[in-house]
């Protein structure tokens, strides 16, 4: 079985920043609250909300009910893995 990691476009050659941005250990990750609505949009963001749990949200959901980007409020997703 191989492993490969994918970029997220716009993130090509970027480096993981601890605390802000992170490679997502699964396939690639969709924002929960689109999913809730039955729509199927790539997530961005692993963060928490000002309601308090943390999401996968897109860059929509993340500027309407995320708390930012950093230790304690979230981190950019930049990438993922994809086994084969």
């Amino acid at each position: 079985m191989s492993v490969q990691v994918v970029m997220a476009p716009g993130h090509e050659g970027e480096e993981p920043v601890r605390g802000e941005t992170v490679i997502w250990s699964s396939p690639e990750p969709t924002c929960d609250m689109c999913g809730a609505a039955g729509v199927r949009e790539r997530a961005t963001v692993d963060g928490a909300t000002w309601m308090g749990p943390w999401a996968c949200m897109c860059d929509g959901h993340h500027k309407m009910h995320g708390v930012g980007i950093g230790t304690g409020k979230g981190q950019r997703i930049i990438g993922w893995t994809v086994f084969g």
